[in-house]
Formats: structure tokens, sequence, C-alpha cells
């Protein structure tokens, strides 16, 4: 009898999560390269209307691009796109800006640089504003080479501006590798409009799908997007490069936490929204290391499209593209 009613209460649990999203279009990924430059485009937020900001990872001082997509309101993909821009602080010192959010309070711009740890924000004409965050000192001597601040949301409903470090920190345990077999277990941190750092939960992503060596791979969170209601989507990202880069693969698993009810310091529970695999092989060359993500605002229907992009490496020996790819959702309730 206890089995049966812990297999029933398995399965209500089970049901409930599915009715938190559901995936009405998983469009196929789309390219505009006579339209925009090529890039490593790592972070795209929602401004208004078509309106979207995006960065780049290899930058002259901090700077984004903004980009016009007019979205199809039944199925989310892109009709049409329309590049209007750079606009940056004129400064030459190089930065790894890996994520960008919009406050709309404000009419300013969040991006975060994994160089030095920090979230500096900027006008709409690019120039700094001069307040930046600063992760904890115990934090930020904690944190691994290259696995530093990645991911960015405003939170537009609870004021919060939530950031997370990519990769596991050496206080918490070891980072994940092509052999250890470890997965991610990561932190976000939510900061209110001062600034100010109000919580800080904890993610732990998948362990790695296999243990093989390889030339490059990497694992960890590398975005997450506000739902606006205390919920929020986060990108698990595994990246797998053998050393002759043939076989090489991407796969990316959106899922979805509660990071409101999640308390201080615990471990958010997630649910599988979707995963994408890509991979370059003899016959296939569809690799994208998606970096970025956003969604836009709730339509008419309920429905809202998750817009994802890229890093091609500038595309790299003409192989790699700048791909952007739009997943239409509708969210349940709570």
């Amino acid at each position: 009898m206890r089995r049966n009613l812990f297999l029933i209460f398995s399965l209500l649990m089970a049901a409930s999560m599915a009715a938190q999203v559901e995936v009405l279009a998983d469009n196929r990924a789309q390219r505009f390269h006579k339209v925009f430059p090529a890039g490593q485009y790592s972070g795209i937020t929602h401004i208004k209307d078509s309106l979207f900001a995006v960065v780049t990872d290899d930058e002259a001082g901090f700077a984004f691009h903004l980009w016009a997509l007019d979205l199809d309101d039944e199925s989310g993909k892109i009709e049409r796109a329309e590049y209007l821009g750079r606009r940056g602080d004129g400064t030459e010192e190089r930065h790894d800006l890996e994520g960008i959010a919009y406050n709309p309070y404000t009419n300013t711009l969040f991006i975060s640089n994994e160089r030095d740890h920090t979230v500096v924000e900027l006008d709409m004409d690019g120039q700094r504003t001069g307040r930046q965050i600063d992760l904890p000192g115990d934090i930020r001597s904690a944190i691994s080479r290259n696995s530093s601040l990645e991911a960015l949301s405003y939170d537009a409903a609870n004021h919060l501006l939530w950031t997370g470090i990519e990769g596991t920190i050496r206080i918490d345990g070891e980072q994940p590798s092509a052999t250890n077999g470890e997965p991610a277990l990561c932190r976000l941190f939510a900061y209110d409009d001062s600034l100010r750092l109000v919580k800080t939960i904890r993610y732990r992503t998948e362990p790695p799908s296999k243990r093989k060596a390889a030339r490059t791979y990497a694992l960890g969170i590398s975005e997450i997007a506000a739902v606006g209601d205390g919920r929020m989507l986060v990108m698990e990202r595994e990246v797998r490069v053998p050393q002759r880069f043939i076989g090489s693969t991407a796969t990316v698993r959106i899922y979805l936490i509660d990071a409101e009810n999640t308390k201080e310091g615990e471990v958010a529970d997630k649910q599988l929204v979707t995963t994408i695999k890509t991979r370059v092989n003899l016959v296939r060359q569809n690799w994208a290391n998606y970096e970025g993500m956003t969604l836009t605002p709730m339509r008419g229907d309920g429905s809202r499209t998750l817009v994802l992009v890229a890093d091609s490496q500038a595309r790299f020996k003409g192989v790699l593209r700048d791909w952007v790819k739009t997943i239409h959702l509708c969210f349940g309730s709570r």
C-alpha cells in the first residue's frame, strides 16, 4: 500500500512539473550572415518590441550590438533580421563579455565580464553609469580560470538582477573535466535595484555524458532567463572537442527552476524543458555553441519565445556559424 501511494505521489508530482512549461514549437536554427557581422555572440536580452541587444565575448571596451528580430506570433520563428549598430564606451581594453540584461525601469543594460568577475551597468548610448557589481571576496578568490560570471538576467516583476558563476568554485568542490565525471555545482546570486546582494542559491548540472579525454571540455551554466514569477530558465552547456575536432559535440539542456522558493544556499530542483545537441562530423556541421538566451514578453495567448544565440568564434575557419534559434513556449501556473 505504501509503495502504491509513493508511486501515485511521484506520478502526480511529475504531471505537475510537466504542466509548468510546454514547448509549442522548437524551430530550426537560422543564420543571418549577410545581416549581422561575424561575432562571438555570448549573450542576448530583449529590450522592447523587436529590439534586442547582444554582446560578444572578445570586445574592445564595454559595448553591445543592437539587433531587430521580427518573430512570428504563432511559432516564434524569426521572419526578419536587421543590424542596428554597435554602442560602446570607446575604450580599447579587451574584455570577455558573457551576459547582458536589460532593466526597463532605468533603461540601462547590465553586462557581465568574465575576465574580472564583475557586472557593469551601461546606458543605452553604451556609456558606463558608474555602477557595478563585484562578487564577494571569498567567491572571487575561489573562481577557476575561464569559469566565472556568464549567466545574467533581470527579473523585472521582482526587481532582481540574477547572475551566476559558470562552473564549480574551489571551495565547493572539483571543477568538471573530460574524465573526472563530476557535475558542476554552480552558484546563482540575486541583487536588488540598489545592487545589494540579497540571495544566493546553488544549482547542480548533470554529470558529464562520458569520460573520455578531449582537447577542450566545458560543463556548466552558460545562461539564465527570468520568467518573471520567481521561476527561471537555466541553460546547461556541455562542450566536448576531441583532438582532431571531428566528432565535436555541443549539448545544451534548458531547465526550469523555482528560484524564489529555493531557500538560501540550497540546491534548486529542476525540470527539463528541452535538449539541443549539435555536432561536427564528416557529413554534418551544425555545431552550435549556444551561450546566450532571453525571453520575449508574454503574448495574448500566454506564449513566449525563447531566443538563443551561439558563439561561432567569429565563424571559425568558415565552418562554424552564428546560429540564432527560437523556441516557442507556454508557461503554466506554478
